[in-house]
């Protein structure tokens, strides 16, 4: 498997000093602690199937196709704001929310974003596209 593993520059990655450097060169790599990487214990169970116990502290190797993926940090406090809100303000958070985030416009705030993404274009409302 390891010869498929290949570099940018064409190279079989086939060490771990290899991979400690690709990961130091990885401008992405200050995103890895906006998430919340849970440990192998935490997802083990209460039996876990592991024979060396220290190793069950280490933060998993995530590899999910079929997921949310890893939940970001700010998640929580981003949600119960939220829910804040909805207990605050009821119904009128629709139009109204504390944190400039109205429930009704929300779209209006996101399908940029979202057209951006999927490679597409989205109607503006005035009878042109974006």
């Amino acid at each position: 498997m390891l010869d498929t593993v290949k570099t940018y520059s064409d190279e079989a990655v086939v060490d771990a000093q290899t991979a400690i450097e690709l990961d130091q060169q990885d401008a992405l790599s200050s995103f890895r602690d906006a998430f919340a990487i849970p440990t192998r214990r935490d997802v083990a169970g209460p039996h876990p199937i592991y024979e060396a116990e220290a190793d069950l502290d280490d933060p998993c190797t995530y590899l999910c196709g079929n997921s949310l993926g890893l939940m970001p940090k700010q998640t929580r406090t981003l949600v119960n704001q939220e829910f804040d809100a909805w207990s605050r303000r009821g119904v009128e958070g629709h139009w109204n929310h504390p944190f400039n985030r109205p429930w009704a416009t929300v779209d209006e705030q996101v399908k940029g974003y979202l057209a951006d993404l999927v490679g597409k274009s989205f109607y503006t409302g005035d009878g042109g596209e974006k």
